[in-house]
């Protein structure tokens, strides 16, 4: 955005709370695309600074280009990555990037919501971590293709068409700030976790890609 004012931007899954506020838009003099698959989700009184788009980009694309799309905790609710990334793909202008933030597969929040009933990891999100539901709702996750930077992980975006510009992961989350005593437990296990640096054990990450020339 520094390097492109007035660049046209697609944030992906925006919903209640898209992630630029109005601020940073008139900053850089960005063209913003909020969407969302469900048109509920979009706040009626969402600001006039926005567009508004409602579509599933798992399996269909806008008739139109973008320089920069991005997403956040979006990827792990994609049944079809392949699919997605293929639609991210087409809708990117020559050169242009995606952002996604997201949560990554082997992290403890991931496992504990893929292990435990989804009443319980309500309970624990809108409880606990007290979560707005109509602002930050909980939705199904299959976290495919969702890992940390991996070596694997890595290959398969490039063969999506990609050149990987950044892609770090990272320990810890938000569940638990609430609760002093499991605060401090999973504190602790970042700690052990960071001594082994894996990949593969991150709770989160964030992927920057670049679509490939072709020609």
């Amino acid at each position: 955005m520094e390097q492109n004012k007035g660049c046209k931007v697609l944030e992906i899954g925006a919903g209640a709370s898209p992630y630029l506020d109005k601020e940073t838009i008139k900053k850089y003099n960005l063209k913003y695309t909020i969407s969302d698959i469900d048109s509920e989700q979009i706040r009626p009184e969402i600001d006039p600074y926005y567009s508004i788009k409602i579509f599933d980009a798992g399996s269909e694309k806008l008739d139109q280009t973008f320089d920069l799309i991005l997403s956040h905790m979006v990827l792990e609710h994609i049944k079809s990555p392949e699919k997605f990334h293929d639609n991210i793909k087409k809708m990117l202008a020559p050169a242009g990037r995606s952002i996604h933030f997201f949560a990554t597969k082997y992290g403890v929040p991931s496992i504990s919501n893929t292990l435990l009933p989804s009443k319980f990891t309500e309970w624990i999100v809108y409880r606990l971590q007290k979560r707005d539901p109509k602002l930050e709702g909980k939705f199904p996750a299959y976290y495919r293709q969702c890992y940390g930077p991996t070596a694997s992980a890595k290959r398969w975006f490039k063969t999506q068409g990609y050149s990987i510009i950044l892609y770090n992961g990272y320990l810890g989350h938000g569940y638990l700030y609430h609760v002093p005593v499991l605060n401090f437990i999973e504190q602790q296990w970042n700690k052990f976790i960071k001594k082994l640096a894996s990949p593969y054990f991150t709770s989160n990450a964030i992927l920057v890609l670049q679509k490939k020339e072709t020609t």
